[in-house]
């Protein structure tokens, strides 16, 4: 069990890696920039709520979430699922 959250791990904190790597290749008008908010599987499809939430839809995985930025400090610190099985 050790073995196998430890390989878990590591592969999210890879993916997390390499997914900073390519953001740092792209380059953009003076003004502009891009980061990571916040961590959905396969996100494909985004809408802004008028309370501020914002809901990533996944379409491989059949999800939809809704991320909440609590502090305002421009990363989603909650990632909720509201809705599964939209296949």
């Amino acid at each position: 069990m050790k073995i196998f959250l430890f390989l878990l791990l590591s592969i999210y904190f890879i993916s997390y890696a390499f997914a900073n790597d390519i953001l740092k290749q792209i380059t953009f008008p003076e003004g502009f920039s891009i980061k990571i908010y916040a961590k959905v599987p396969n996100a494909r499809q985004m809408a802004i709520s008028p309370n501020g939430s914002l809901f990533v839809g996944s379409r491989a995985a059949g999800k939809v979430y809704a991320i909440q930025d609590h502090n305002n400090d421009g990363y989603g610190e909650t990632v909720t699922e509201v809705a599964s099985k939209l296949r």
